[in-house]
């Protein structure tokens, strides 16, 4: 079954949810692209920033400051101007931390919807296998109710902008992100190298060297443009392992740049991860280094263990905030346990 197919399939049993995008859609082609742009291979180093009609554009002030953010080049990064440059003004520090991790988890929700898709597609395929082998009506009975309820969870902290044309976060969830953020800038202590800015520093330069990481997008286009340069005579054989999925002679297969990346390049939850863990790394630090918190036998020291103590208490502090009843909602979508 062709991709564009199977799109158009997901959006038939879910078109109460995508029926914005449907109906702006001037073609099947056109609604199977939307969807493969939603999660997209990151910005890429040499992209330039949006213009401001495009930013107009968008109902999600954050995603476009995001992905401005994101295409800042490595050496420019915060020298850009308002709002990507540096701060030291709280607020905009929010704004910057919170829409940078909110892309992040956006890029994380699509890529289970279409994860579950696909699942559901199978099932639904074997179902019709078996049908059509079996002609008992009764083994495709509830499939396509079930590709709908399969997406359920991952689409109820998302909704369809109609400028866009694609997914965006919920009002609620977006809201809720920058509460999170908010309320972990509060906690962080004003101490050096350990301070809310140096985590702004951190989580920024973390979220670009994430859009740096190469792709198998990437990967083949390097090697289009060298073997088009050069007569191959035979020289070049496909790379990858004897599981390789590239259908030309010399291009890199899908496993193949994730094993380059160390799967960063093609899974979405590993990049929300480090992004979420470089905001978090150093809330409420005391200052104080982790050897002289074992020496003088401070509490922190013996709730942990002597072990990695301030790490330690960053990571209690941050989860046990993600447990607040106000976060709730936010904890089901960053992970779901149904």
């Amino acid at each position: 079954m062709s991709a564009t197919t199977s799109d158009a399939e997901f959006d038939m049993a879910i078109k109460s949810v995508v029926a914005a995008v449907a109906a702006a859609s001037t073609s099947t082609s056109d609604e199977g692209n939307r969807h493969n742009r939603s999660f997209s291979s990151p910005i890429s180093e040499t992209s330039d920033c949006h213009s401001d009609s495009d930013i107009a554009l968008l109902s999600f002030d954050g995603l476009s400051l995001a992905e401005r953010l994101t295409s800042q080049r490595w050496h420019e990064i915060g020298n850009g101007p308002p709002p990507i440059a540096a701060t030291s003004d709280f607020d905009e520090i929010v704004d910057q931390l919170s829409s940078v991790l909110a892309f992040r988890l956006r890029e994380l929700l699509i890529f289970r919807v279409v994860a579950m898709r696909n699942k559901a597609m199978k099932r639904m395929n074997t179902a019709n296998s078996a049908f059509s082998n079996n002609c008992n009506h009764n083994s495709t009975s509830g499939e396509g109710d079930s590709l709908a309820s399969a997406t359920s969870s991952a689409l109820d902290f998302l909704t369809v902008d109609p400028h866009l044309g694609d997914y965006v976060l919920s009002d609620s969830i977006s809201e809720s992100v920058r509460n999170f953020v908010a309320t972990i800038g509060k906690l962080h202590n004003g101490v050096g190298f350990h301070s809310f800015e140096h985590a702004t520093h951190v989580t920024l330069s973390m979220n670009k060297l994430l859009s740096m990481v190469t792709t198998v997008e990437d990967l083949n286009s390097c090697s289009k443009r060298r073997i088009s340069s050069q007569d191959t005579g035979g020289a070049y054989s496909r790379r990858g392992s004897s599981d390789s999925t590239a259908s030309e002679p010399g291009l890199y297969d899908r496993q193949r740049a994730e094993r380059i990346s160390f799967g960063i390049s093609e899974d979405p939850r590993l990049r929300f991860a480090m992004v979420f863990s470089a905001l978090i790394h150093d809330v409420a630090h005391t200052g104080v280094p982790n050897s002289v918190l074992v020496e003088e036998e401070d509490e922190l020291a013996i709730l942990h263990n002597d072990v990695s103590v301030a790490e330690q208490h960053s990571l209690q502090v941050a989860f046990s905030l993600l447990q607040r009843e106000e976060f709730q909602e936010l904890k089901r979508c960053i992970g779901p346990t149904s």
